[in-house]
């Protein structure tokens, strides 16, 4: 179940990059960043209300997903122009920067035993991720 959750999130990303790279030419990465930020903090925010794994998919596949596509592109496009000689390097630490935390999430919910945890642990750490993001 969550791994169908986190490959749609992945096409989501995948499909919502080419948008996100035409509206940061258009509108600037810090608008960008922005919406896509608020995307994925409220992504984040209404997995902790999930009872059913349709949610699961709709808040972490596409809210998650699309607010996803706006920590590459942007970040990117922007640390090329920022940085010349070291370009090549600079843009590793954004890409490893971007993509690493991403399947942490979906790691911690595999691995932690239910029975151990209650839900509203899991819940109180899904509104921590999203108002942190």
């Amino acid at each position: 179940m969550t791994s169908g959750a986190f490959s749609l999130g992945s096409a989501i990303t995948g499909l919502s990059t080419t948008a996100t790279g035409r509206l940061t030419d258009k509108f600037g990465p810090r608008m960008v960043m922005t919406f896509c930020g608020l995307f994925l903090g409220l992504g984040f925010i209404l997995m902790s209300k999930i009872s059913s794994v349709l949610h699961l998919y709709l808040f972490y596949g596409l809210l998650v997903g699309t607010g996803m596509s706006g920590s590459f592109i942007p970040l990117t496009s922007t640390i090329a122009r920022w940085f010349f000689k070291k370009r090549g390097l600079m843009t590793g630490l954004v890409a490893a920067g971007s993509w690493n935390w991403r399947g942490k999430k979906m790691n911690a919910l595999c691995l932690i035993n239910p029975v151990a945890f209650s839900f509203y642990v899991m819940s109180s750490m899904d509104i921590t991720i999203g108002i942190l993001r």
